[in-house]
């Protein structure tokens, strides 16, 4: 029997549509997630990058505001509050404009701030704005254009540094570049520029104008005895009182030192008659007591007088002029004032080449040696020289020591001079010595400032050395000044002068100030009695007192006299009844060279040769 057919096993099909739907949908619900995760993310970076913006704009040190394409304030931050006074409150919808100063909205600046923002989006520069308090200040401003996405401008970013500190901080180095810091005057410089600004008004004005330069006399002295500070007190009330006596359209300043320099205007051509009247205010002022910090000074000025355009056209040349005049005032005694004359200024421009030329004057070889010979009245023979130092000037000719010697005090350059005067004084010695004048001795001047070189008394002693001298061929001339100076420091160098057996003699004696009591303390080998008791002495009866107090004098405390500036036979006469040791002058001979002092030197020898020593005879004068 046929069996029945076996049914087939159903087909393989794909997933049924419900799970297919099952799987779209996770799928896209997966998706969507991510997708919203990111979105998420995105706005939550957005989101802390608007609050970081926020919280810069809010804490930003640096003043901000967004302005509207019409610069109305629509946002200005707390830094913006703080500087320009104005809350936030109050200002946002403003014009921005209206905070500027009245020089900042010229509209030419405007437009031309505004052409650099179209043009390149950006601006900076200096702009004064005026505080809610009504003052104007500068600020550094940046301001940034903004635009959408059609580029049209929709907000402008501004953000500013306030320039205040900044501008006061340049002022007060501008301020301490120009001014005195001690009597907040102005200085050299500033003076020479407020004195060519006055010029210029003063030509085109014709008005007169007058520099006075004043100079405090003594000083140093305040300075040296009371302290620096009382000093500088001083300063201070010389500066008040300067500053009362003239007007406002004047200038008064500071120098330096203790020097201070009025600038006078006038309405009338001539500034002479004004200028006088300023300086005796002046003298005045300045000579009435001052006290200081417990002390009562007594002080003087001295003042130089220049007038434009009579002495000078520019400030340079007129402030010259009112030094020069200044430094005759002084040499007139001090306490007076001088006005700038022709002959002043040809002596300006004498003491000017005098300057520029002795520097290396001895390295040149222009200067020489003259020797004045020095007559013993007790036995007649010349026993010694005076080397005197001249300047054989290439264009001025023989300039004399007067003419020389300050300045070359003043400038430092007697240090070298003075070595080699002694070098040369103690070769030509030698020389003499060595042609048989075996007990010839040479006088040299020394200077303050050769005294205060340590190393003073071991140039001397290597100098004798160098031309095989003994000491005593070899004395040291200074004045009562130097002498006077420092006393204790003085002693002791010529203490060590006279232990080496360098003799040692006070010039000029009689000229200066010094104490018995303290010439008794110096070791001293001689005193120089000046000329100008010698030129008298047979007709002033004061001169002669002098002459026979100050050799009785000399010969109680064991030292020899010498006196200078004998011309005629009765004044040698009188000296040697006097008691006087040794003189020279005229009678005996001028200032020779050392070739004519060396013929000089061998006539008077000559007569010892054949028998007695004749009185000295006069030479020509």
């Amino acid at each position: 029997m046929a069996s029945a057919p076996t049914p087939a096993p159903p087909p393989k099909s794909a997933p049924s549509a419900l799970g297919l739907a099952w799987a779209v949908l996770l799928l896209g619900y997966g998706g969507g997630g991510l997708l919203w995760w990111r979105l998420h993310r995105h706005h939550q970076r957005a989101r802390q990058r608007i609050d970081l913006l926020a919280r810069f704009f809010a804490n930003s040190g640096e003043s901000m505001a967004i302005l509207d394409k019409e610069l109305r304030l629509i946002e200005v931050n707390p830094a913006f509050e703080r500087e320009t006074g104005h809350e936030a409150a109050s200002i946002l919808g403003t014009d921005s404009r209206l905070l500027l100063a009245d020089a900042a909205q010229d509209p030419e600046l405007l437009a031309q701030q505004f052409g650099t923002l179209a043009t390149t989006g950006l601006w900076r520069g200096e702009v004064w704005v005026r505080h809610k308090e009504g003052h104007e200040y500068p600020r550094w401003t940046t301001m940034s254009v903004v635009r959408d996405e059609l580029g049209r401008v929709t907000h402008y970013v501004c953000s500013a540094i306030d320039l205040s500190q900044v501008r006061q901080a340049e002022e007060s180095l501008r301020h301490l570049a120009s001014h005195d810091p001690l009597t907040q005057l102005p200085n050299r410089a500033h003076l020479r520029g407020q004195l060519e600004v006055a010029l210029a008004a003063a030509h085109r004005d014709r008005h007169g104008l007058a520099v006075l330069f004043v100079d405090l006399d003594h000083f140093k002295k305040v300075n040296d005895n009371l302290g620096h500070g009382v000093g500088d007190a001083l300063l201070v009330e010389v500066a008040r009182r300067l500053r009362a006596l003239v007007r406002g359209t004047d200038i008064v300043a500071r120098l330096g030192g203790d020097e201070f320099g009025l600038v006078l205007t006038t309405e009338s051509p001539g500034a002479a008659a004004a200028a006088e009247a300023l300086a005796s205010k002046v003298l005045h002022s300045l000579s009435q007591p001052c006290v200081v910090q417990g002390h009562e000074i007594y002080s003087s000025p001295s003042i130089g007088i220049a007038l434009a355009p009579d002495n000078g056209e520019d400030s340079a040349t007129l402030m010259k002029n009112a030094d020069a005049a200044m430094y005759h005032a002084k040499r007139q005694g001090r306490n007076n004032y001088q006005f700038i004359t022709p002959a002043l200024r040809e002596s300006m421009q004498m003491q000017l080449a005098l300057d520029v030329g002795l520097r290396g004057v001895a390295r040149r070889g222009e200067l020489v040696l003259h020797y004045q010979p020095q007559l013993d009245l007790r036995s007649g023979l010349i026993i010694g020289v005076e080397a005197l130092v001249r300047w054989q000037h290439p264009q001025l000719g023989l300039v004399p020591p007067s003419n020389f010697i300050p300045l070359a005090e003043e400038t430092g350059q007697i240090e070298p001079i003075g070595l080699w005067v002694l070098e040369q004084a103690l070769q030509q010695v030698a020389l003499w010595r060595q042609a048989g004048h075996a007990r010839l001795r040479v006088a040299v001047n020394v200077s303050a400032r050769q005294l205060q070189a340590d190393s003073f008394v071991g140039e001397v002693a290597r100098a004798l050395e160098r031309h095989h001298l003994p000491s005593n061929a070899l004395e040291l001339e200074l004045t009562e000044g130097v002498a006077m100076g420092d006393p204790e420091r003085m002693a002791t160098l010529l203490g060590q002068l006279r232990r080496i057996g360098v003799a040692v003699a006070i010039d000029d004696f009689g000229t200066g100030y010094s104490s018995l009591a303290y010439l008794k303390q110096l070791p001293l080998s001689c005193l120089k009695l000046d000329r100008s008791f010698v030129s008298d002495i047979e007709r002033d009866a004061n001169d002669a007192v002098i002459c026979s107090a100050s050799i009785q004098l000399a010969h109680s405390l064991g030292v020899g006299v010498v006196a200078e500036g004998v011309e005629t036979t009765s004044q040698l006469e009188f000296l040697r009844h006097l008691g006087c040791d040794v003189v020279q002058g005229y009678f005996i001979s001028r200032p020779l060279s050392s070739a004519d002092c060396s013929r000089f030197l061998q006539e008077e020898a000559a007569p010892r040769r054949g028998g007695p020593t004749p009185p000295a005879t006069p030479r020509a004068a």
